[in-house]
């Protein structure tokens, strides 16, 4: 084996398909939706290698979950995802299905992409292919020897052995590496932690870290709470939270009260806002009412989760709707300008 080029590891690919009786990928992608792609995501930029599966074929069958996706298709879900974060997302979809996604890495190689797993459930992203024709190349390898084998009456790729396709997924890796491939330096990332990224994901993101350093604060809760300061920087850890799409109230405790806030997603570009962790936050007073102590947000909790299991849904639903009440800057003592994560603020 050699580390091979993109074009050359899409030749292998092809062949290995062809012979195992996989359908041949979808044709490519229009110049318009590549145009499109990369007028969306700029300054950011898809690797040579992406642009050159795309143009060759797109959305290939006999490839192993998750699917793999046109230009468009892939597109539309980085638009969705992107959309309500505060910052950019450095990583471009290349498969998706059932909440798990293949991602080219948009930061570091422009030539080749490294390729990145995760899913929906906050886990970090790891590091699944060091470049793209590392990915052709495996599936390639693994259709000829048996790993992989298409079923044509339903359409599937099955994968016949998981402990072997890992084996060749590694081997590749290795051999990549030692072939020169692009290093990130990382083999995890916290997606949903943009402070822990490399400092040239947080360059090319438009991440000043320096204004997420704390400031020091300026008043206690009780301090706070007891004088008629219209705003103070205060320090503490969340004990309590409630979200929506619009942002979080959050219940912070800094050992002298507690102070419920509503956080709006504008003010936490740094996604720092996680029930337990302390962070500083600058607070200007809310002429709302902070009628929703924590005891009656548990209560309201409890009692959907009780009337779920006793089947009365119509409970569940009126405890619900009384619980969205909080989830908002009507019920709160204050709302945040600026969030700031307390202690180590940066990976790098």
């Amino acid at each position: 084996m050699g580390r091979s080029t993109i074009e050359t590891a899409i030749d292998r690919y092809i062949d290995a398909a062809r012979r195992a009786g996989a359908p041949m990928p979808d044709g490519p992608a229009s110049q318009r939706d590549l145009d499109t792609v990369r007028a969306a995501i700029a300054p950011l930029r898809l690797g040579d290698d992406v642009v050159a599966m795309w143009t060759r074929f797109q959305a290939p069958p006999a490839m192993p979950y998750p699917s793999w996706l046109t230009a468009r298709l892939a597109l539309d879900i980085w638009r969705e995802d992107s959309s309500g974060s505060n910052v950019g997302l450095p990583l471009f979809p290349i498969a998706y299905e059932s909440h798990g996604f293949l991602s080219a890495g948009l930061v570091g190689d422009s030539h080749e992409s490294v390729i990145w797993r995760w899913a929906y459930d906050a886990e970090p992203a790891t590091l699944r292919f060091r470049t793209l024709a590392v990915a052709f190349d495996a599936a390639a390898d693994a259709l000829a020897r048996g790993v992989f084998v298409w079923r044509d009456d339903q359409r599937y790729l099955e994968v016949l052995d998981d402990e072997a396709w890992e084996e060749v997924v590694r081997g590749r890796n290795e051999e990549a590496v030692a072939g020169g491939a692009f290093d990130p330096g990382i083999t995890t990332l916290d997606l949903q932690s943009p402070l822990t990224w490399p400092e040239a994901w947080q360059l090319a993101c438009g991440i000043d870290v320096q204004a997420a350093v704390p400031r020091g604060s300026t008043a206690t809760i009780a301090e706070f709470l007891t004088t008629s300061s219209a705003s103070a920087t205060i320090a503490g850890t969340i004990v309590g939270l409630l979200g929506s799409a619009e942002g979080s109230r959050i219940t912070l405790d800094d050992g002298t009260g507690h102070l419920n806030v509503w956080c709006p997603s504008g003010a936490d570009p740094f996604s720092v806002v996680r029930n337990g962790d302390g962070v500083e936050i600058d607070v200007l007073r809310s002429p709302g009412s902070a009628a929703g102590s924590e005891a009656e947000l548990d209560r309201l909790q409890a009692m959907i989760q009780s009337s779920v299991v006793r089947g009365d849904m119509a409970a569940a639903q009126a405890a619900a709707i009384r619980l969205a009440g909080f989830a908002g800057p009507e019920s709160v003592d204050a709302s945040a300008a600026a969030i700031r994560r307390r202690g180590r603020i940066s990976g790098r």
